[in-house]
């Protein structure tokens, strides 16, 4: 994976490259140097952000709510707080 098909899925996700930098579990400054080709995609990162493109485009977001179709968030009623470091949210 190149450094612009890299930024094309994390716009796809819509996605600041803080957040998906979250998701990944690595520093925002690392996605900026994938982004730039600085760096080249590790093949586990590239199978993550290929993993969360595929489940966004399926619409896999519904097994995040309930029947009633209700998103898991208001179901459990999470906090603020958690829900700036949820990656559902």
């Amino acid at each position: 994976m190149d450094s612009k098909d890299f930024r094309k899925i994390r716009t796809f996700l819509g996605k600041t490259q803080e957040q998906l930098a979250r998701w990944l579990c690595v520093s925002p400054k690392t996605i900026q140097s994938y982004e730039q080709g600085w760096r080249t995609v590790p093949a586990m990162i590239e199978r993550q952000v290929l993993l969360f493109s595929a489940m966004l485009s399926v619409k896999s977001v519904r097994s995040f709510q309930d029947t009633n179709g209700h998103p898991c968030w208001e179901t459990k009623n999470c906090p603020d707080k958690w829900k700036a470091n949820c990656i559902v949210w």
